[in-house]
């Protein structure tokens, strides 16, 4: 009779997907051999269960064990199912009954003094069990994943002499307890509203901030929009339970038990192509519901900048990009304090690196002016009233967002012109988009951002209808004008 044991891995779009591990004992000379396992895998499991089963006493009876696990797992997770190995081989010993092994997922890495610790898979595990309704046995504490999965009955095991204990109804396990944690990022962001002067860009960056809209910021060296970018941080919503199961899946088991919260990520100018939007470990899925931001983009490779087109036209991580870039090469094209140094040949050199479909791609471009005092000498009470009053707006509009598209968790940047509903803007506003789109010489994507801007502005402002004026401050944000030459 083969003995089956659940567990759990992920494929490439990090999802979780059920894998058995099957044990059958047969007659020949004693042995254990897995199937399923990377070579280098293979090895160091056998010898840390044999370990591990006598080290807690058992003994299993003298015979030839095969062990196969489906579908097959990458080496760097070979660990992680030392635990259900264990269990089957013990349950093709007939030291644990089917039975007892039944409705419950294992996962988790044994010693060869049998301790079982944690798994990087685990999140992957609590998110199936949710959904399944099977028991999760694992080697690592969830309390501070209890509440993102309320429904979820989970024991935690030290050793594999308590897991057995466990099994046969001799020793009782308490439940997970939602416990309080450290942050892994505990930079705090500068103050949005702390920022003095530039309230064309701030209003820019609060709407996209709203709706998700990526946005271009054009200026000179030092002018600030790196710190406008990172102030721009502490406008971030809350994470969804959805985007932070997705978030905690890119963490060790170690970070696990740590507090998420919204990323801001600031790739090099040397980031490659592959690595920005390499899938779990690329500098986008990393950004996952925060903020990716790309400074000096026109000093970036072609192929960066070709790469940026497909994520700022689905955005699958909710992403907020916020892109800067000099004007020219020397940086001083239209600065009121220096010169420009550049010839018209260079202008055009560096302006044609911007194609027109990534332009395309963008919903707001402003140009950002030099200003004397950036940073605010004001209060911090002060300051912490004004940063309320921006964060709240940014809220307002979200769950403006959330009552539009029934809890979806779509902006209004990546909502079909059908779900954001034209029916709610007034004609004039409708006869400007149109007169806007005639006289721009908009594209379809053109003329689709000015009408998912105009909605954000809307619900930013607290405003059911679109009137006009919100398409004409959408029209003002995408300053194309402003574009290098």
């Amino acid at each position: 009779m083969t003995a089956k044991v659940k567990t759990i891995g992920h494929n490439a779009m990090m999802q979780p997907i059920l894998i058995e591990v099957e044990a059958v004992s047969s007659k020949g000379l004693p042995g254990i051999q897995i199937v399923g396992l990377p070579s280098g895998g293979y090895r160091g499991t056998v010898r840390r269960v044999r370990s591990a089963i006598r080290a807690t006493g058992l003994r299993l009876p003298p015979l030839f064990y095969t062990v196969n696990i489906t579908p097959n797992v990458p080496i760097q997770a070979s660990s992680d199912y030392d635990l259900p190995v264990t269990l089957a081989l013990l349950s093709a010993a007939k030291l644990i009954t089917d039975t007892e092994l039944a409705n419950r997922l294992f996962l988790g890495e044994i010693s060869l003094t049998g301790d079982i610790k944690g798994a990087d898979q685990l999140i992957y595990a609590a998110e199936w069990c949710q959904k399944s309704g099977d028991d999760l046995i694992c080697g690592a504490s969830i309390n501070n994943l209890a509440h993102l999965f309320a429904d979820l009955t989970c024991h935690t095991v030290e050793t594999l002499d308590q897991t057995y204990r466990y099994l046969r109804g001799l020793l009782q396990l308490p439940g997970p307890s939602p416990t309080t944690s450290e942050p892994i990022s505990t930079v705090q962001p500068v103050i949005f509203d702390q920022i003095d002067g530039q309230d064309l860009v701030k209003r820019a960056l609060t709407v996209a901030m709203a709706g998700k809209h990526p946005i271009l910021m054009i200026g000179s060296p030092g002018i600030g929009k790196t710190l406008l970018a990172e102030a721009a941080a502490s406008l971030l919503p809350p994470l969804s339970q959805s985007d932070e199961i997705e978030l905690r899946k890119q963490v060790t088991a170690s970070q696990l038990t740590r507090t998420i919260q919204p990323p801001f990520v600031s790739p090099s100018t040397t980031v490659t192509a592959q690595s920005l939007i390499r899938n779990l470990t690329g500098d986008i899925s990393r950004s996952r519901s925060g903020i990716l931001f790309l400074d000096e983009l026109l000093c970036r490779t072609t192929a960066v900048l070709d790469s940026l087109r497909r994520p700022l036209e689905t955005n699958e991580t909710n992403t907020l990009f916020i892109l800067a870039t000099n004007p020219c090469p020397c940086g001083y094209y239209g600065d009121t304090d220096q010169a420009c140094r550049c010839s018209a040949a260079e202008q055009r050199r560096y302006g044609r690196k911007l194609s027109g479909p990534l332009i395309d791609r963008l919903a707001i471009i402003v140009n950002v002016s030099r200003t004397n005092n950036l940073i605010r000498s004001s209060a911090i009470s002060e300051s912490k009233e004004q940063q309320t009053t921006a964060f709240e707006k940014v809220l307002n509009a979200r769950q403006a967002q959330l009552n539009r598209y029934k809890d979806e968790n779509i902006y209004n940047a990546y909502a079909s012109i059908s779900q954001i509903n034209l029916k709610h803007y007034s004609e004039n506003a409708l006869n400007l988009i149109d007169q806007a789109s005639a006289s721009l010489a908009h594209s379809v994507r053109a003329r689709n951002h000015i009408i998912r801007l105009s909605r954000t502005i809307a619900d930013v402002d607290l405003q059911p209808t679109v009137e006009a004026e919100h398409v004409a401050e959408a029209i003002q944000l995408r300053n194309t004008s402003s574009l290098p030459l």
